[in-house]
């Protein structure tokens, strides 16, 4: 049957310009809102996007440095992929 011809794509954080997507080979994607963040956003850990953090067992000081920039720059900012908020703009997703 498939899908009604009305069927459309939503504005929502997935396609927001200020959403950051963090995906990875084993682990569900993660929407992270940048709004308004200034500093430039640290390494996050993903493997499928190359940016995995140092193993534990290279330099487990710097690991954790990663974490924690990571962790502190992502605070309070997760998001649902259907959300919208009023600073919505449309994105290149």
């Amino acid at each position: 049957m498939g899908c009604p011809k009305s069927y459309k794509k939503q504005d929502a954080c997935v396609s927001c310009k200020h959403c950051f997507i963090l995906y990875d080979y084993d682990s569900a994607d993660s929407f992270f809102c940048l709004f308004g963040k200034t500093e430039e956003r640290p390494i996050c850990g993903s493997v499928e996007m190359d940016e995995p953090f140092v193993l534990y067992r290279r330099n487990r000081a710097l690991r954790d440095k990663q974490e924690g920039a990571w962790g502190t720059f992502t605070k309070g900012r997760e998001v649902a992929a259907h959300g919208i908020c009023d600073e919505y703009e449309k994105g290149d997703r």
